[in-house]
């Protein structure tokens, strides 16, 4: 490869991880009111510290590869410089410190985005002991897995500062073929949690004959087909790279991935704490929702899951009167 081959592919690396990062940190810009008001607002629980971790080390991942691979060196050309006291110590990591936090971060925040899925499958399953245990074995195989994976790789892979021009980047060397696999166990985990939740979704369609929009179900199932779509989506982003590009470009799926991950596990919590405490903006058009409790239902019967009561307006919010039982508390939060 050229030099100038070279010098626009770290380009194009620099360029993704700042529009990437600027994507996840708008995204919570314009969401910190739902934040305030879903998360913040409410009682510390098992949800709060998933989304906690989802987003905030999603973000510290991003805003770490930023700074370190925009130093002082790489960033006289209009790029973005990160304040002193972030480049002093970034500079003082090792490229090699970068990578492991950068990988283990990431997996981590995804891992806490795939514990809330499975909350979520648990929900709409009923409190299912069997769906429970079933999605926990899978889910424990699969980080088995990946951290293999990962270890493997870290103990072979060297990190190497390449120069060019003015240029200086971490170059990695002698990185396993099978690297690419650490993918796989995602997109099959991945692939179960969607089966259950279009499985459930059908099966309510078919039980009430309609689909309302409104209804708990309807989020529950929406929001699983669009997050399977996107997560498929990155983890073939990353193995194509993998397998058919040089270990240089992996930063540029690498960086999507995590952005994605904070992005959509966030949306996630909040578009269900939405949904189960119905809340609307007063005075701007919506329309006042009741509220959603789960009742003890007969479990052939999964319409009667979602039960409806009148709710009181209080402040801007509106909320049932009656709380969402405390078997449910794991899936809402």
């Amino acid at each position: 490869m050229s030099s100038i081959n070279t010098v626009d592919q770290f380009d194009a690396v620099r360029f993704c991880q700042v529009a990437t990062t600027c994507v996840a940190l708008y995204d919570h810009l314009i969401t910190i009111d739902q934040e305030v008001d879903l998360i913040w607002a409410r009682r510390w629980s098992p949800p709060k510290t998933l989304f906690i971790i989802n987003r905030y080390l999603g973000e510290l991942v991003l805003l770490v590869n930023v700074s370190y691979f925009s130093n002082q060196e790489m960033s006289n050309q209009g790029y973005v410089n990160p304040a002193k006291k972030t480049q002093k110590l970034t500079n003082t990591l090792s490229g090699k410190a970068v990578i492991l936090f950068q990988a283990w971060g990431n997996s981590i925040a995804f891992w806490a985005t795939q514990i809330i899925m499975q909350t979520r499958i648990y929900a709409m399953y009923g409190q299912s002991r069997r769906v429970a245990y079933f999605l926990g074995t899978c889910f424990i195989v699969e980080v088995i897995i990946m951290a293999t994976i990962m270890i493997f790789v870290n103990v072979r892979t060297t990190v190497v500062p390449e120069t060019i021009s003015e240029y200086v980047q971490c170059t990695l060397q002698n990185m396993p073929d099978f690297y690419f696999a650490m993918w796989v166990p995602i997109c099959a985990f991945e692939s179960i949690l969607f089966l259950f939740a279009t499985w459930k979704g059908v099966s309510y369609l078919m039980t009430l004959g309609k689909w309302s929009g409104k209804s708990l179900m309807h989020v529950l199932v929406r929001d699983n087909i669009l997050y399977f779509l996107l997560i498929l989506l990155s983890c073939l982003a990353n193995m194509v790279v993998l397998l058919v590009f040089t270990a240089k470009w992996l930063e540029i799926p690498s960086t999507f991935s995590t952005a994605i991950v904070c992005i959509i596990g966030s949306r996630l919590m909040f578009n269900m704490r939405a949904a189960s405490y119905r809340p609307h903006y007063a005075g701007q058009g919506f329309e006042s929702f009741s509220g959603i409790r789960f009742a003890s239902a007969p479990q052939n019967r999964l319409g009667s899951l979602l039960h409806t009561s009148i709710s009181s307006t209080v402040g801007p919010y509106s909320y049932s009167e009656e709380p969402i039982p405390r078997e449910m508390e794991a899936g809402f939060g």
